[in-house]
């Protein structure tokens, strides 16, 4: 027969009716408790005396691990981050350089709010270059620049085999 806890299903009902005050109500709780509390140690110590083998040790042995770890091939990929655009700022036509980690040689696709750029090589693993030339923009667009409308920020995010940015690199057209 195998090991059960036999927990003893107790109904009663604390809240009675009239005269029994609030202290009677909790002394009766603390017994009722202190009743399970004993039924409950009593099987606990029965499970103990049971004559079922003892189990094997759950540390395996350390030259197991060692050779379970030499053999596991480890493949890190890079997080991918941006971590500045160079120039932070600048007028239409503007060579940007976004600066960052985990960039792949080729096939680096840029999201921005003004288009999508694809394919961009990264030679080493670090930049990735292009040009903000927003399209549709007026001629005169410097002319726009008022209190109400100072700037145009472009943000881009980037996106290859190891993934893609969480956090945007920003870059401010000059009007």
């Amino acid at each position: 027969m195998k090991n059960k806890f036999i927990i003893p299903l107790l109904s009663v009902s604390i809240i009675t009716s009239g005269s029994s005050s609030t202290f009677d109500q909790l002394a009766r709780l603390r017994y009722l408790l202190g009743q399970v509390r004993v039924l409950l140690m009593e099987q606990l110590k029965n499970i103990g005396e049971t004559t079922s083998p003892t189990p094997a040790p759950l540390t395996p042995k350390p030259e197991a691990v060692s050779e379970a770890v030499t053999k596991v091939p480890l493949q890190l990929r890079p997080s991918l981050l941006i971590t500045r655009i160079e120039p932070s700022h600048g007028p239409s036509g503007t060579e940007v350089a976004i600066h960052g980690h985990g960039f792949t040689s080729r096939g680096n696709d840029v999201h921005t709010n003004f288009g999508l750029f694809t394919n961009l090589p990264s030679p080493d693993g670090e930049t990735i270059r292009l040009r903000v030339e927003p399209p549709g923009l007026p001629p005169n667009l410097g002319t726009l620049k008022t209190a109400d409308f100072p700037e145009l920020r472009f943000r881009f995010h980037v996106e290859n085999e190891n993934g893609a940015t969480i956090i945007p690199g920003e870059f401010v057209l000059d009007l």
